[in-house]
């Protein structure tokens, strides 16, 4: 298997399309870099394992000491150097959370932490300094794995296509599946990612079996460059993803790759290219570095990122990936395999310095009291009637709903609240008014309140039976609806109310409340104190986007009959809103309601009723 090849300049694309995602998302397909990396390692793994047995001197040890020695210095320095950052600045939550995800990135299997830390309720991951190091996970696990099945089909070379086929088709149906049936599982978890890994090494093993002419070699690196852009500019968060979905962007590098390695090629040249190559040679660094510098840059300096500021990000990034890159990757390749156990001795040693570090962090308190306090509402225990009134990711069946307790008729008034979990947060405040009502709850996160809804079944299956039974069958006289509205849904809800209408005699729709670009308790803990607010918190604040948001669904509201409270004008005046009653957080994350601030926004729902 000899080819005369630099892949750097494809690693440029990833990284590349990975950074600018990260710090604008107004690319809303650059994540999909991580799925060109994953090509790549397949195919550069599967190139070296083969060609290694080829010379008959292949080895477990040696291949994992050689990953050992590529992988874990730079990683080492990087968490060490973020935690020593962590454990001076940050807050106690923060460093507990710190800890405990540097030890599962120790051992990669901080995937399998960021999947159970994924609950609809957990503290934001967006804002975790190691949570891209959930891709470096699922590729050393698949290095675990993957040089045990490339012995075996080394023994088999005719059929060793056939095989990877097989494994490939396997792990790409796990994946649509698990994209449909749990998101997060398909997103973070190692086998149904394995598919792209396995692109990369078919491509690996059937590469020295053809030859391809210049034309043909430009027309395929072309095209895949075509499918790796076009993926980065159409696809979005709310794409089916990985699953079928990733199919183009794993295609177009399975072809770049295949296309690029003819050296008489355009698309080589320009990928050979002095800045392609940089990029590409510190990419490893590069994506260490970024991502943990684009999370305390918003934690520490400001939560909204303005043209300047992603300037500055990008270009601190590029140079600590670049001393990374030159000052701890390139000194540790020399270091001599032949000293296997002086690699495994320093990994061993740095590992357990890092495990006691975590160990030690996460049983201590290092704030002053009011903080931890401030910032314990974070994890506030919304009183919702969880699992049985109001599903969630936690309650993911529609059968779970219980329709004998959530249902309350009686001879007062009959009052349903519908909605999803911004529907579910005015439960415990609504109930401490059902003086003169009788209340009922029907909510599940997932999807709004709205006819035809979209979005996760639990939730979709509920509103179809809501709307087309429960509403029929029991004497409601007041629905309460209550969600996340979104703008592109308010022709939907329009329909809702003329549908509503005809079957109850008073409908109330409670508007958008405000929203926070990071959990409003760890702001309040960061940066409250005085008498004006602080202007973290300000530009942390999604004003203009809730206040007109707030202004179309009251327009709809009205428009359909329907009563309206402004969520927005209880909370929020003059560019300024509430953030605490009596020491108390009225939201405890990005927008959720504590009961305080649920209270707030409905205390005079009786006036409407």
């Amino acid at each position: 298997m000899n080819y005369r090849f630099d892949i750097d300049g494809i690693r440029a694309i990833a990284i590349t399309a990975i950074l600018i995602f990260h710090v604008d998302p107004r690319l809303t397909g650059g994540f999909i870099g991580v799925d060109v990396f994953f090509v790549i390692s397949g195919f550069l793994i599967t190139s070296m394992i083969w060609r290694e047995n080829e010379k008959g001197n292949f080895s477990f040890v040696l291949f994992y000491a050689k990953r050992l020695r590529r992988l874990f210095p730079a990683f080492f320095v990087m968490v060490i150097t973020c935690f020593l950052f962590v454990l001076y600045f940050g807050l106690s939550l923060e460093i507990k959370m710190y800890a405990k995800s540097s030890l599962s990135s120790l051992f990669y299997m901080s995937n399998i932490f960021f999947y159970t830390q994924s609950d609809y309720f957990s503290s934001d991951l967006n804002l975790n300094p190691l949570l891209h190091t959930w891709s470096l996970s699922v590729e050393e696990q698949f290095y675990l794995i993957f040089p045990v099945i490339i012995l075996y089909l080394y023994k088999k070379k005719e059929k060793a296509v056939t095989h990877l086929a097989f494994l490939f088709f396997a792990s790409l149906f796990l994946s649509e599946l698990l994209v449909r049936l749990e998101p997060s599982a398909g997103f973070f978890l190692s086998p149904p990612r394995f598919w792209q890994f396995l692109a990369g090494a078919i491509l690996a093993v059937y590469t020295p079996k053809i030859t391809l002419g210049r034309s043909l070699s430009e027309g395929m690196a072309i095209f895949g460059g075509v499918l790796i852009l076009g993926s980065i500019l159409t696809l979005t968060h709310e794409s089916l993803f990985p699953g079928i979905g990733a199919i183009i962007p794993t295609l177009g590098t399975v072809l770049l790759i295949g296309g690029a390695m003819n050296t008489q090629t355009i698309t080589n040249r320009l990928l050979s290219l002095p800045v392609p190559r940089f990029f590409g040679n510190i990419s490893y660094s590069l994506y260490l570095w970024h991502w943990p510098i684009i999370v305390f840059y918003k934690i520490h300096i400001t939560p909204t990122l303005v043209a300047t500021d992603k300037v500055i990000i990008i270009l601190v990034a590029t140079i600590l990936g670049y001393l990374s890159w030159k000052y701890v990757e390139q000194p540790t390749r020399v270091i001599s395999l032949k000293k296997k156990k002086k690699i495994f001795i320093i990994v061993g040693l740095s590992s357990l310095l890092l495990t006691s570090l975590s160990l030690i962090a996460i049983q201590t308190n290092w704030l002053q009291s009011e903080k931890i306090q401030m910032e314990s509402y974070v994890s506030y225990e919304m009183k919702a009637q969880q699992g049985k009134c109001f599903l969630y990711s936690g309650a993911d069946d529609m059968n779970l709903f219980n329709e004998k307790e959530c249902i309350k008729i009686g001879n007062k008034k009959n009052v349903v609240l519908i909605g999803d979990s911004h529907g579910a947060h005015y439960y415990s405040a609504l109930n401490l008014l059902a003086k003169d009502f009788n209340l009922s709850q029907i909510t599940s996160s997932g999807c709004r309140p709205i006819l035809y809804a979209v979005g996760h079944v639990r939730c979709t299956e509920l509103m179809q039976k809501t709307f087309n039974n429960l509403i029929d069958i029991y004497p409601f006289d007041t629905i309460v609806l209550a969600a996340r509205w979104k703008d592109k849904e308010s022709l939907k809800l329009k329909e809702t109310l003329e549908f509503l209408k005809h079957k109850v005699a008073q409908i109330i729709v409670i508007g958008p409340v405000i929203e926070y670009s990071q959990p409003l308790p760890i702001l309040l803990a960061r940066f409250s104190g005085g008498e004006n607010e602080a202007l973290q918190i300000k530009r942390a604040r999604k004003y203009n986007k809730i206040y007109l948001l707030d202004k179309t669904i009251k327009k709809i509201a009205l428009a359909s009959g329907a009563s309206y409270i402004s969520a927005f004008d209880a909370l929020c005046q003059k560019d300024s809103c509430l953030t605490e009653l009596n020491g108390v957080p009225v939201q405890f994350d990005y927008g959720h309601l504590t009961e305080e601030g649920a209270a707030l926004v409905i205390k005079n729902i009786n006036e409407f009723m």
